[in-house]
Order: structure tokens, then C-alpha cells, then sequence
């Protein structure tokens, strides 16, 4: 393996860190959906995500004792990068509420898992039609609860696209991954968010 943490060639096929929403699935297991081929140069466990293709998707389980900073978590073809998308077209739908149990520790616990199509498109489109919120707004508001919002597709096996949720003290919802945008309450109806 050459290369820096967010471009790699490994085995003389070259990969890129694939957006940050999307990782595999690791509710499932590691070992469940994931195949060991090896290990890179710093140690790190390479594997082959089951029902995709290596030469577009490859997953690196960093040796935390290093701290080298090199590649962690799910890497895909150049290519992939630019077309990847869970919420296209997803099949799938889970929910977890966080629970904080400490600053820097918390538990995940689900509270919707569906495969209704129009209850997820519906959902998407809610996230489409948000409100961009800048970040120096993002950062004044007060949250009360936490929540993940996972999308799957068949199209993409034992991967997710995960966004991070949020309610404020005031009540109103923010989907916070990448960009934060504020979206309809009309949503928490729909996904049980209460």
C-alpha cells in the first residue's frame, strides 16, 4: 500500500476515502459482512466488503496503537466517489437515538428500522427541501436530543449513508452532517421523533 490517508493504491489499484456519510455497515458485524485480505504496510487489516466489488470498494480497520494516521475506514475507485449515493435510491431505513453517557462516550439505540418505500422517500425529501443553516448559527443553538438517521441500498450492499440529526431546546430539527440545514418538523411525525 502507497499513499497518503486520503488517497491509497493498494495492490496497484488506486483507491480515494469515500464521502464521509457513508462507511460500511458496522451494525452488522464486521466480520459478517466484511472478508480479511491482508494487511497494508502500517499494520492495518484490509478487507473486501462481501456482495461489492474490490476494484471499486476496499476497507482498512486502523491499528489504533499506531497513531500513524494512516487509512481508516471505507475507500472507493475515483470513480465511485463522484457517484456514490445511498439516498438515491434506498431500500432501508433505521433510526437511533444517541444517549450520552459522558463528553466523549454514548449508546445508540434504535428506535425505527423500515423498508417502506414511501415512508423513505418521504423522509429523503424532507431532507432535500432543508434550510441551510451557516455553521456560526449551527453552533449558538442548543441541543436537546441527538438521533442517526441510516440509508441503505441494495443497490450498495452493506454500506450506509448516515446523517446526524438533532433537536433543539425549541423543538426544531437539524440534519448536521456535512452542512447543517434546518428541516420541517412535519418529519418527526413520520420517523417517531418525539
Amino acid at each position: 500500500m502507497t499513499g497518503s490517508s486520503e488517497k491509497i493504491q493498494y495492490k496497484g489499484t488506486n483507491y480515494v476515502r469515500c464521502k464521509q456519510d457513508i462507511d460500511i455497515d458496522l451494525n452488522k458485524g464486521l466480520k459478517k459482512i466484511t472478508k480479511k485480505i491482508g494487511e497494508d504496510n502500517q499494520g492495518n487489516n484490509v478487507y473486501a466488503v462481501k456482495g461489492l466489488s474490490l476494484k471499486n470498494f476496499i476497507y482498512f480497520e486502523g491499528n489504533v496503537s499506531m497513531g500513524d494516521g494512516g487509512p481508516v475506514g471505507l475507500y472507493v475507485s475515483p470513480k465511485m466517489k463522484r457517484i456514490i449515493s445511498l439516498t438515491k435510491n434506498p431500500n432501508s431505513l433505521r433510526i437511533y437515538a444517541i444517549q450520552k453517557k459522558s463528553y466523549d462516550s454514548s449508546k445508540s439505540i434504535k428506535i425505527l428500522e423500515t423498508k417502506n418505500l414511501i415512508l423513505i422517500k418521504k423522509v429523503v425529501s424532507y431532507f432535500n427541501k432543508g434550510k441551510f443553516i451557516p455553521s456560526k448559527k449551527m453552533n449558538e443553538i442548543k441541543i436537546a436530543k441527538e438521533y442517526n438517521i441510516d440509508f441503505s441500498s441494495s443497490k450498495y450492499p452493506n454500506l450506509v449513508e448516515t446523517y446526524d440529526l438533532v433537536k433543539s431546546n425549541q423543538g426544531k430539527l437539524y440534519i448536521t452532517s456535512r452542512k447543517s440545514f434546518e428541516v420541517s418538523k412535519g418529519i418527526s411525525k413520520l420517523i417517531l421523533i418525539k
